[in-house]
């Protein structure tokens, strides 16, 4: 009878979690279109959602002060580059990349999506101060809720262990993992064909270089449900805003609510792929039809570079 009544207490648990998901992703878009600002939209805010309240733990090494202060801050610098750095395309993505390593290290934290939300900035060449600004209040909303559901023990409480590392070892961890990812991403920024390193990519495959992550186990599952995520933004995008005149806050509820599924479906939460269907709706239409495609290849490219050249015991 009493596992009976815990299962009962998980499922409304998990329901409840994942209503207040569907909810706070919708607002994001509802609000944007509003305003009439396409720059609230910051895909990556659906990954840290999942993160922060659908799954069970969250997946990152962080406390909540130093999660709102990194995500903002990366937003800055973005836009930041994009401003006042004059140099190709290339050379901006390492900074920005080197910046947010640099910031993982001194931080002794794991937050990963913190990558995103420097480069993001940079492809799209945004410049505006309403990006830093949307990031910062939603993380800071995403981080006030997350403290309800461990007060109301919908979630586990989140117990930060900052990472055991050096600073000169994490210089040389992310030191490794950028050279590599910027050989990689040299062809797709010189040929324009940035959706094969997407940001959410560049996250996958840094959450794929430590070689204790279970998800490296579960890759064929995850580039599945990365591919699922991007048709889905695709669609919703191409046919249901732009062919039917859907609202974009429609196509949010739609792509969060499948993912949401798929990912009870397949038993694995991934929330880099939450920020993949939700990235569509913010990105030119043109060459927008080839996003699914370029996506997987990007997504296969990165977690076999990933699990090829990263094989030694990590302390993160």
């Amino acid at each position: 009878m009493e596992l009976t009544n815990e299962k009962i207490l998980r499922k409304q648990s998990k329901l409840v979690r994942s209503i207040a998901s569907v909810i706070m992703i919708v607002l994001m878009t509802a609000t944007s279109e509003l305003l009439n600002e396409k720059e609230i939209i910051f895909p990556e805010i659906a990954a840290l959602v999942i993160g922060a309240w659908f799954v069970d733990r969250q997946p990152w090494r962080v406390n909540r002060i130093k999660l709102v202060i990194l995500m903002s801050l990366s937003a800055i610098v973005g836009i930041s580059i994009v401003r006042f750095v004059p140099l190709p395309m290339f050379w901006q993505v390492a900074i920005g990349f080197a910046f947010a390593g640099v910031s993982l290290t001194v931080s002794k934290t794991t937050l990963v999506p913190m990558i995103s939300a420097c480069i993001l900035p940079i492809y799209l060449r945004t410049t505006t101060i309403i990006y830093p600004i949307s990031v910062f209040t939603m993380v800071l909303i995403i981080t006030l809720v997350q403290k309800l559901f461990e007060a109301g023990n919908y979630i586990e409480q989140v117990s930060y262990q900052p990472v055991d590392m050096s600073f000169r070892e994490g210089l040389f961890y992310y030191g490794k993992r950028i050279l590599v990812f910027l050989i990689l991403a040299w062809w797709p920024i010189h040929k324009g064909q940035l959706y094969v390193i997407a940001p959410p990519l560049i996250v996958t495959f840094i959450e794929f270089t430590n070689v204790k992550a279970k998800l490296r186990v579960q890759y064929t599952k995850i580039i599945v449900i990365v591919g699922i995520a991007a048709v889905i933004g695709t669609i919703s995008r191409l046919y249901l805003y732009e062919s039917q005149g859907v609202s974009l806050t429609v196509c949010t509820l739609l792509i969060v609510i499948s993912m949401l599924l798929f990912f009870s479906f397949y038993n694995i939460s991934f929330p880099p792929a939450g920020a993949i269907g939700m990235l569509p709706l913010i990105l030119k239409l043109e060459g927008l039809i080839y996003y699914p495609i370029l996506v997987v290849l990007g997504c296969l490219i990165l977690v076999a570079a990933a699990m090829i050249c990263f094989r030694e015991e990590i302390k993160v």
